[in-house]
């Protein structure tokens, strides 16, 4: 049966209007400073998802970003790419006290804009490349208060890995002994989870900026991927919001080799908030045995 281009041209329309087909915006990318480590964000069937690599090798397969709330107005499903906005950032700050004195916040930004296709839900991820790693938030605009009650920030990474963790969620908090497993026998972990992949790259998962906000345990998820599972409140629920918010930046950070996790590691001083406290010249260094 053949068809002129005109008739397929109707069908396509038609089918879009039926909701048969999602047209996906193309695929949004930035690259760290050096070049090295590269972040591609799509929409592909209405699902956002990030994937990231570094020199050409997978870190990240394409991983789902989203947040559930009690309310179902759901930020997960049925979402396209509206917006995107680069920026850019080199400067040098003074720390009020630490290891260095002044600390370089060199990195490049992507904002990505979702927008639902049926009706007026929305919400941003911000994204901040750094040589060193990746950091990435939600942000919101206010609509009262909601309850948030999963996070489904995902990392697809090679099971195979060896992981360096301890568990979280159980009755003695942070006070267990680390375990080294391949990646697919992780359950669920506190932050920092540090992992090395088959060709040596090393990785940790962590956090940056929490404030207002439950911590992130990482926990592994049928098919071999880890999702963010945020700590809950006394009532079992994850987290209340009111307004306009952010959620603390999920970090991961990327090395060539162990050492490189901790020579010259600047990334979450760089995504945490300045100090504001004010003058801190009174505080003045003490030691400590406990």
């Amino acid at each position: 049966m053949f068809l002129c281009p005109k008739a397929l041209l109707s069908m396509a329309v038609i089918a879009n209007f039926a909701g048969l087909q999602i047209v996906s915006a193309a695929p949004v990318s930035i690259a760290s400073p050096d070049g090295r480590i590269e972040v591609t964000i799509t929409d592909e069937k209405g699902q956002p998802k990030y994937n990231v690599t570094r020199d050409g090798e997978i870190i990240v397969e394409p991983s789902e970003l989203g947040i559930r709330f009690a309310d179902g107005l759901h930020l997960d499903e049925g979402f396209e790419i509206t917006d995107t906005f680069h920026s850019a950032s080199n400067q040098k700050w003074e720390l009020p006290w630490g290891e260095s004195r002044y600390i370089r916040d060199e990195h490049k930004e992507l904002l990505v804009k979702f927008s639902h296709m049926d009706d007026d839900r929305k919400f941003d991820v911000r994204f901040r490349l750094f040589n060193e790693g990746v950091g990435f938030r939600y942000e919101m605009p206010g609509n009262g208060e909601r309850t948030i009650i999963d996070e489904l920030t995902r990392f697809r990474v090679d099971q195979d890995a060896t992981t360096w963790w301890t568990p979280a969620g159980e009755f003695n908090r942070y006070e267990y002994i680390y375990k080294t497993t391949p990646l697919r026998d992780v359950y669920r972990a506190h932050t920092p989870l540090t992992m090395r992949l088959e060709g040596g790259t090393h990785l940790v998962l962590h956090e940056a900026a929490l404030l207002n906000y439950g911590g992130a345990w990482i926990d592994q998820r049928r098919g071999g991927e880890l999702e963010i599972d945020i700590a809950p409140r006394f009532d079992g629920s994850k987290v209340i919001v009111n307004g306009d918010f952010v959620t603390p930046w999920r970090t991961l950070q990327i090395a060539d080799d162990a050492a490189g996790l901790i020579n010259g590691a600047t990334m979450t001083l760089n995504l945490n908030e300045p100090n504001k406290l004010g003058d801190v010249s009174y505080v003045e260094p003490q030691k400590y045995v406990g």
